[in-house]
């Protein structure tokens, strides 16, 4: 009597998954996946940003940019800038005046943001290097004081510490016609804030910093 034997299956490719694997699990494969996701988005974004442009366009309608010679463009409809901009900048850093238009109020608002910003990074940087350094000291006492700070400002809402800081230090300032001068140096310091020389730029000041 004939015994027929049925065929085996043939033995899965081990060596192809392998090669998936180790390329789904390779960091140049995923760094060039990421690229391409990252360039995608970038597109996807231009693209719906470009979309609601011309779909808000289209809801205000052609006469919104029509300019003063009769033309069509985007531009003219930023025509309104250049009108009096009718409120006061508490501290401009170039001479500015109610009635200058709403480009000059932008530019003195831009100004203000990077004289504001270098200033905090000036400050954080000194601050932070010296908390650092006292928190590596040798001196216990130095060590864990700078320790209590640094956990204290990572682990607390920076709400919270505006807040306290405002309400505990500012308020208990002196009022600004009697206002601290630390150390004898050019710093005020008042209820209204720290005030230190700067320079004043005039409405020429553009054309100087430009070279």
């Amino acid at each position: 009597m004939a015994q027929t034997l049925a065929s085996a299956p043939p033995p899965m490719n081990k060596g192809f998954f392998s090669r998936i694997t180790s390329y789904i699990f390779d960091i140049r494969f995923l760094g060039v996946i990421v690229q391409i996701a990252f360039i995608a988005i970038v597109i996807l974004g231009v693209r719906t940003l470009g979309g609601n442009f011309a779909q808000n366009a289209g809801k205000l309608g052609r006469a919104q940019f029509i300019c003063r010679d009769g033309s069509f463009s985007y531009r003219c409809a930023y025509d309104f800038m250049d009108g009096n901009a009718g409120f006061d900048i508490s501290d401009p850093p170039l001479e500015y005046k109610t009635t200058d238009s709403f480009w000059w109020a932008l530019w003195n608002g831009i100004i203000n943001t990077f004289r504001v910003g270098i200033l905090a990074l000036i400050a954080t940087t000194i601050l932070g290097t010296l908390a650092g350094i006292a928190r590596l000291s040798d001196n216990w006492l130095l060590s864990k004081v700078a320790l209590v700070y640094v956990e204290i400002t990572r682990n607390t809402p920076v709400l919270v510490q505006l807040l306290l800081l405002y309400f505990s230090v500012v308020l208990a300032l002196p009022d600004i016609r009697e206002a601290i001068q630390p150390f004898g140096l050019p710093i005020f310091l008042s209820n209204r804030g720290l005030s230190i020389p700067w320079p004043e730029f005039m409405s020429s000041a553009p054309i100087w910093l430009a070279f």
